[in-house]
């Protein structure tokens, strides 16, 4: 081997090791339970849920439903299948109600789903909406303000609304996901009915209601229509079953709620990262906030012991080249 040839590879490795190290480094900061997949990604996935002050809900929650209402639908639509403003008889305001299409797969073959969001709840109106008593009454508006819940029905061909077995629309709660949405534009600040300031620790803010009802069969509905019914309820006040009060507050007649995914044109839909962040730009946020400078150390700690071994043997190699120049002189 040629001393040029030998100089060049090992300053190749001079060069090689610390770039092994910095990958090295980075890869290790990103696979760690510890960091990269523990308190840096738990940092990355509070940010994510951190909106700026001009956020409007509606904005809040497009970015929930891109993280994922639930684990299961890989693609949405962004614009909602359906979107109303519910009033009462009195046309009054009572929430914002928005429908999304999604897709999610179910043994190896796509499913339509479909997302349910409430907004701008009032929940004093919907206090006004149970028909009792004044005694019962008295009992909804000292209790927690109503909570909402959903049911879906199919319609067939004749117009008849099949409702056995009913299906309800699962919603999320504090146990499902993290990425939960306070209602900042509802009539009250809390659950318990009032705004302001809190008045107890245990005082916990209205969310707006997050729902979704999957479809696993494409014949779910013949003629691609359902029947969609809000109720609203107070856990505190019991009926004559004994159960948690409710009554009905509308219910609507939807067109187009397809069940097979082939009537839908969904291949430009959203992706969603179904509650997973590692699909997002997770990555990019992870290097520029940690990889970067910890493998740049790397590259540096180790880029000074290479380097420095190779000046020490650029040294020795010319040191020993002027010796052996030395003696041969001396030898003529």
């Amino acid at each position: 081997m040629s001393k040029a040839l030998k100089k060049y590879l090992i300053l190749f490795f001079v060069i090689l090791l610390p770039l092994a190290a910095a990958f090295f480094v980075g890869n290790y900061g990103y696979k760690s339970e510890k960091f990269g997949q523990g308190k840096w990604y738990d940092k990355y996935r509070q940010n994510f849920f951190v909106f700026e002050e001009d956020f409007t809900t509606r904005e809040k929650i497009h970015r929930v439903l891109r993280y994922g209402l639930n684990s299961h639908y890989k693609l949405y639509e962004e614009e909602p299948f359906f979107s109303q403003t519910i009033e009462n008889e009195q046309g009054e305001k009572l929430f914002v109600l928005e429908i999304y299409r999604a897709i999610y797969e179910a043994q190896g073959e796509d499913r339509v789903e479909y997302l349910f969001t409430f907004y701008d709840v009032q929940y004093l109106r919907l206090r006004e909406a149970f028909d009792v008593d004044s005694l019962v009454k008295q009992k909804i508006e000292d209790s927690n303000v109503p909570e909402i819940s959903a049911k879906i029905f199919r319609i067939a061909e004749d117009g008849t609304v099949i409702r056995s077995p009913d299906r309800e629309v699962g919603f999320m709660t504090l146990s499902d996901m993290m990425s939960v949405i306070p209602d900042y534009d509802a009539d009250v600040d809390f659950k318990q009915g009032y705004s302001g300031n809190k008045k107890k620790e245990t005082d916990e803010l209205v969310l707006c209601p997050l729902g979704f009802h999957r479809i696993t069969d494409i014949d779910w509905s013949e003629n691609d229509k359902a029947l969609f019914e809000v109720y609203a309820s107070v856990e505190e006040v019991l009926d004559e079953n004994q159960l948690p009060l409710q009554t009905k507050v509308i219910e609507l007649e939807l067109d187009g709620y397809y069940s097979d995914p082939e009537k839908l044109d969904y291949q430009d839909w959203t992706p969603s990262y179904m509650q997973n962040l590692r699909n997002s730009d997770y990555l990019k946020w992870l290097f520029k906030h940690y990889l970067w400078w910890i493998s740049l150390i790397a590259f540096i700690i180790v880029g000074v012991i290479t380097f420095s071994f190779y000046i020490a043997w650029l040294a020795e190699t010319a040191y020993a080249e002027k010796t052996a120049g030395k003696a041969k002189k001396s030898r003529k």
